[in-house]
């Protein structure tokens, strides 16, 4: 029997391919040596050891991935620096299925699949935190988080709609950054960029813990103003503009954790501006900022007794997204300001029975206002807010 050796070594340098990129885009979270200090790199880790990190995103309670329900991928703070990114885009583009493209206003949103999932259909999370807007569910990417924080991103790369909602249709990302009660003190970094004719990046991201007796509290901001391209834009219609300085990223985060014996609490302001000059059907005469203002509050205690846990705690958020307010006669850029904020209330209990055998269980209440802030516009139903309430259990 002929054998073609050109297939076979094809077949086994896509075998090595596989094996290096599972390599660099799979780690698990490191674990603690006997003695609970030392972490394991990921390298030095057995296949057992491996498979028992514990993840967080498929379900209430840490699992292994070996028990999760769902198709995982971890990225921890080592595999991010070892890839030199400096933008959340970058590392997500290590993720099998993970893609990015340009939705209208420049804004940039999320494609997993080969689907785009920009509108409503992946859910990100940063700490708990929902950081998906509530009047249309999107996610705007480029220069907006501040990497140098993350600790461990955990994925689904797939449907988490059953714990999560209709906004995980398509995946789920989890951000656990290294603002927890474990912070304690301070850490800077300062990014700058260049480009032939003008800046690619500047930002600056800083975070510090401190312990007080029983009190920690943690501060953490982030400011980050970035050009997306210096080169020329044409659309369909073969007009163009030159996008240097009129394709520009402004970032403003602040963020402030408390935490207290089973008490914790977390404010997050985070303001992201887009601007640009590629309208729905023309260019327009000059770049328009498009901006996404939005404030969360989240706090919750543990009632914790032998093996039961018994967790309340609210959620409250507030958006205003696709926001800008003024107009030229001499341009037919459309102003546009809506707000929407949603409040939600929840119980949840924790039983363990045993190691194997474990209970979850929970209500939630939410309740989600809308309105428009600009006397001409109404909803598609001509009125001037929109409101929804939702009960589960």
């Amino acid at each position: 029997m002929k054998v073609n050796t050109s297939i076979v070594n094809t077949r086994i340098l896509f075998v090595l391919m596989g094996i290096l990129f599972m390599q660099s885009t799979l780690k698990a979270e490191t674990l603690t040596d006997s003695n609970g200090k030392d972490s394991i790199p990921f390298f030095e880790m057995s296949l057992e050891q491996l498979m028992n990190v514990n993840v967080t995103v498929a379900s209430e309670l840490p699992m292994t991935s070996r028990e999760s329900p769902g198709i995982l991928t971890i990225l921890t703070d080592e595999e991010i620096r070892k890839t030199g990114a400096k933008d959340l885009m970058d590392v997500l583009r290590l993720i099998p299925g993970f893609d990015f493209e340009v939705d209208v206003e420049g804004v940039v949103g999320i494609a997993v699949r080969g689907n785009w999932g920009h509108e409503g259909k992946v859910l990100m999370l940063w700490d708990g935190i929902e950081l998906n807007e509530d009047l249309y569910s999107t996610l705007q990417f480029g220069g907006h988080y501040p990497v140098s924080q993350i600790k461990r991103i955990e994925i689904i790369r797939g449907p988490g709609s059953a714990m999560y909602g209709g906004n995980a249709e398509y995946a789920v990302i989890n951000v656990v950054t290294t603002n927890n009660k474990e912070l304690n003190g301070a850490s800077a970094d300062v990014t700058y960029s260049q480009m032939s004719k003008t800046f690619s990046q500047r930002c600056v991201s800083m975070n510090a813990g401190k312990d007080f007796g029983s009190l920690h509290v943690n501060y953490s901001t982030y400011v980050n103003e970035s050009n997306r391209s210096q080169l020329s834009y044409t659309d369909r219609d073969g007009a163009s503009y030159d996008m240097t300085n009129q394709s520009g990223i402004k970032t403003m985060q602040q963020r402030a954790d408390l935490y207290w014996k089973n008490f914790s609490a977390t404010g997050f302001v985070d303001n992201y501006t887009v601007s640009q000059r590629d309208g729905y059907s023309n260019i327009y005469l000059r770049a328009y900022p498009t901006k996404f203002n939005s404030y969360y509050f989240i706090s919750k205690y543990d009632f914790k007794l032998k093996g039961f846990t018994l967790t309340p705690g609210i959620r409250y958020k507030h958006n205003q997204p696709w926001s800008f307010d003024q107009s030229y006669p001499d341009d037919n850029f459309a102003p546009y300001k809506a707000s929407v904020s949603r409040s939600e209330y929840y119980l949840n209990s924790f039983y363990d029975f045993s190691d194997k055998l474990h209970i979850i269980s929970g209500i939630k209440y939410y309740n989600q206002f809308a309105q428009q802030l600009i006397d001409t516009m109404s909803f598609s139903d001509g009125s001037k807010t929109f409101a929804v309430k939702n009960y589960s259990a």
